[in-house]
């Protein structure tokens, strides 16, 4: 069987949001979620400020 390569994150990349999967196999976050979750978000804002940003 093959060892597995011990991996040693940086102490900046240690927070919530882990990026890289643990075995090296490339990105966790796929790209198509990072358009989807942007387009909800500017969605969101264009509806709020269509709803309340025309009182000044």
């Amino acid at each position: 069987m093959a060892e597995k390569v011990q991996v040693s994150t940086p102490a900046g990349s240690a927070g919530i949001f882990r990026f890289y999967d643990t075995e090296g196999k490339g990105i966790k976050i796929k790209p198509a979620f990072i358009i989807a979750l942007t387009a909800i978000f500017v969605l969101g804002i264009l509806i709020l400020k269509f709803a309340f940003g025309r009182r000044v």
